[in-house]
């Protein structure tokens, strides 16, 4: 679908073509295929993710309540209670009290035999977590043997089921050494809400599918007010 709009770049009125799609994974295509066919010389925002282009369109503030017409769905062996395809548009609601997440944060220790820790060749130690009831877990290795520790660790991970993993440098090194050492025993790393491995964006954020994965790191760096 398309239909012509009044925008304006760099301050200039313009009139465009604006393409919806219900593939996101066609928009490029469309905008390359429509660019060819009117001579035109440019587009704009068909690099957008499709997840910042409906919060963009839909007018939805992050962490903010939502209300939707929904019907419930099929559990494909989800790590959730029910799952909901939304029939409408999201309308927000205000005044409601902030849900009672589950937080977990967690921290690894790796055995560098030489220099820097390799995940190639060096163990993790010791793996130690806590969540938001102040519940502290230590994994400890015997005989330098990680194995069995990240075994331990997915499960609990999975046991308490967290909605906030918190980290300091997840992202950049504690997940992707997780997932590598986890991977050399053979292990099914899947901590995931949808019972898949966390994987790394193009942008160097983990995605742990199902739970927000808060890098202290990362937001300090960006935020350096904090």
């Amino acid at each position: 679908r398309h239909h012509i709009v009044e925008k304006k770049i760099f301050g200039k009125p313009i009139k465009a073509i604006k393409v919806d799609c219900k593939n996101p994974d066609n928009l490029s295509k469309y905008a390359n295929h429509l660019k060819k066919t009117l001579n035109a010389g440019s587009s704009f925002e068909d690099d957008v993710r499709f997840s910042m282009r409906y919060l963009v369109d839909k007018e939805v503030n992050p962490c903010s309540w939502m209300e939707f017409e929904v019907e419930e769905i099929k559990n494909e062996n989800f790590r959730i209670d029910q799952i909901y395809l939304a029939k409408s548009n999201p309308k927000k609601l205000d005044g409601l009290a902030p849900p009672k997440f589950r937080v977990l944060s967690f921290d690894i220790i790796v055995y560098g035999v030489k220099g820097a820790a390799k995940a190639a060749q060096d163990p993790i130690i010791i793996i130690s977590a806590m969540d938001n009831k102040g519940v502290k877990t230590q994994f400890i290795s015997e005989n330098k043997d990680d194995e069995t520790i990240i075994e331990k660790f997915r499960n609990f991970v999975n046991e308490v089921d967290p909605d906030i993993v918190v980290s300091y440098e997840a992202n950049q090194v504690h997940l992707p050494y997780l997932i590598s050492r986890a991977e050399s025993h053979g292990i099914d790393f899947s901590i995931n809400r949808d019972g898949g491995v966390p994987h790394r964006s193009v942008y160097g954020h983990v995605s742990v599918t199902g739970r927000a994965n808060l890098d202290l790191y990362d937001f300090s760096d960006e935020f350096p007010q904090v």
